[in-house]
């Protein structure tokens, strides 16, 4: 009822909410066909969302939480891929992984403000990057302000400055893109395929590639090579950021018997969860390894 209504009024990110905490009731009672309808509408709405200019205000009140959409749909994916093995949800799940990945770049280098300057004028380049800023300050007001029991009058007052920083930035980002077709190419990055990546990431039949994606209720490995795509389940995000950290702490203390002791059975502990499962695979002399959450912070060469 609370998604008619949302979509009666025209108010997507509410329903994108409704839409997916519908597909987390029907995930975990095990409807997976309805779970898995729900939980893709959700993304779909969110990733529209997030290309609609006028909608960019919203940005910041559920950027943080809305990666659990994924999470959820990846894991919904791979509980109807053990009892369905042979209908390529495996494949999906990658794929709505890499879509979660391309977003948290997309955001990063959005809120960090980063840009590309090659073969513009630094001079208009800083000025966009000036009202980027701006425009973020005004966001950030506006989100703060929409948490409230806020005024009409109040919210006006926050969006018609909103809107002329906008306009303006919308002309000085068309000048730059005259001077570089590629200039913000950045703010919507494509993610790619499984297809895509086996004939331009692996390079030949000596790579492996490990991508990996921590969830709240269960993690999971895949192995790429040139020709095929297994997928591994690990233990849940809670259990690898334990080990990680008793490894991180470990490997920052000054080196002695005892200290070295530790390194080794943390190094363990933690090959054990990450890498054993996925052990047959890893026969080639190059490994790629893409990582996720507390696996960033330490470097897999000291995994035995």
């Amino acid at each position: 009822e609370a998604s008619r209504i949302f979509r009666e009024v025209s108010d997507p990110v509410n329903d994108a909410s409704v839409r997916f905490a519908l597909g987390r009731l029907e995930l975990n009672t095990g409807n997976y066909e309805a779970a898995e309808g729900y939980l893709k509408e959700s993304i779909e709405n969110t990733e529209h969302i997030r290309r609609d200019l006028k909608s960019r205000v919203f940005a910041a009140a559920f950027s943080a939480s809305v990666h659990e959409r994924y999470e959820t749909y990846v894991e919904c994916l791979m509980r109807k891929h053990k009892s369905q093995p042979s209908k390529g949800l495996e494949v999906l799940a990658f794929e709505a992984s890499e879509l979660a990945r391309a977003r948290s770049l997309s955001e990063l280098l959005r809120d960090t403000q980063t840009t590309v300057l090659v073969g513009v004028d630094p001079q208009l380049a800083q000025k966009e990057k000036n009202l980027r800023h701006a425009i973020r300050t005004s966001v950030d007001e506006t989100v703060s302000l929409l948490a409230t029991d806020y005024k009409k009058e109040d919210l006006d007052k926050l969006e018609a400055p909103l809107t002329r920083l906008r306009e303006q930035h919308k002309q000085v980002t068309a000048q730059l893109r005259q001077q570089n077709p590629d200039y913000d190419k950045f703010e919507e990055p494509a993610s790619y395929s499984l297809q895509h990546i086996q004939n331009v990431v692996i390079e030949d039949d000596q790579t492996v590639l490990l991508e990996y994606l921590l969830g709240q209720n269960a993690s999971y490995v895949w192995a790429i090579t040139r020709n095929s795509i297994e997928v591994f389940e690990l233990p849940k995000a809670e259990v690898i950021t334990g080990a990680v950290r008793r490894l991180y702490e470990n490997v920052s203390k000054e080196p002695d018997d005892e200290n070295t002791k530790h390194l080794n059975q943390a190094t363990s502990e933690l090959a054990e969860m990450i890498l054993r499962p996925v052990m047959a695979k890893l026969t080639t002399p190059r490994v790629i390894v893409v990582a996720d959450g507390a696996l960033n912070y330490i470097p897999f060469q000291l995994l035995p």
